[in-house]
């Protein structure tokens, strides 16, 4: 298993939201990218966060000094953690003509209290305000329900051998449309290993894409005609080390 996030998801981030301040956290494998996603538009994700000075994890800019990632992307032993997020880029490292994103440190990390248990959730507050488009959190049951398309967004690892290694990390941003699966389809893939009161399930019905090493943190969504109308229903927590071997598990 690999991790890749976890009670109520707008219960949670309301809770953190409202505090915003704090941290902890324990040491724990980070997961990565978009197995075989299709590369983003550029601008289509203004909300999407990427981390520094070591990116690993992805997040989404949801208030204008606040945004939201995995807490097993922080406090991990032996790493320092960020200092800095880019909000709205559409590269990895290089830079690109109409590529506007804006760079901001970091003020604080609030790492859930009751993580690792449960939630795998962070809040990240900004030092300063973002003018980037935020994203809206879903607030809806039905967001989840399954057959749901959601869409998961984030630079990583799209491409693995056969021997679940990561064969090449993307340099731009990437998305795959996935289904929501049901409760009792996740339990029976992952055991006890998966919680039905904090966790959902997704996957690709042709099993031909996945989230991977690198997404960790970033966002699902039930995407809209535009940014504006993008609804963030959970986060990317874990899944199989082979990430087209089955479903990824996200915070709900």
């Amino acid at each position: 298993m690999k991790l890749r996030f976890g009670p109520n998801f707008l219960l949670v981030c309301q809770a953190l939201l409202d505090f915003a301040t704090g941290n902890r956290a324990d040491e724990v494998n980070t997961a990565s990218l978009v197995i075989n996603g299709k590369v983003a538009p550029l601008e289509r994700y203004p909300y999407m966060v990427e981390f520094w000075p070591d990116p690993g994890c992805g997040g989404s800019l949801i208030h204008p000094e606040v945004v939201i990632s995995a807490g097993h992307c922080f406090n991990i032993e032996g790493l320092k953690n960020p200092t800095d997020v880019d909000i709205g880029r559409h590269t990895l490292e290089q830079k690109i003509d109409g590529d506007t994103y804006e760079t901001i440190k970091i003020s604080d990390i609030l790492v859930h209290p009751d993580y690792p248990q449960n939630p795998d959730v962070a809040l990240i507050k900004l030092k300063e305000e973002s003018i980037m488009y935020p994203v809206e959190l879903s607030n809806d049951p039905n967001d989840i329900s399954q057959g749901t398309v959601v869409t998961t967004v984030g630079w990583g690892c799209y491409k693995q051998n056969n021997q679940a290694r990561c064969l090449e990390i993307s340099e731009k941003l990437r998305y795959a449309e996935l289904e929501m699966n049901t409760q009792s389809f996740c339990r029976n893939e992952f055991g006890p290993d998966f919680n039905k009161d904090v966790e959902m399930c997704a996957r690709d019905p042709t099993e031909q894409r996945s989230d991977c090493n690198g997404d960790s943190g970033g966002p699902i969504i039930k995407r809209g005609n535009n940014y504006s109308k993008d609804v963030q229903v959970g986060l990317v927590s874990w899944g199989p080390e082979d990430c087209l071997s089955g479903p990824s598990v996200y915070g709900k």
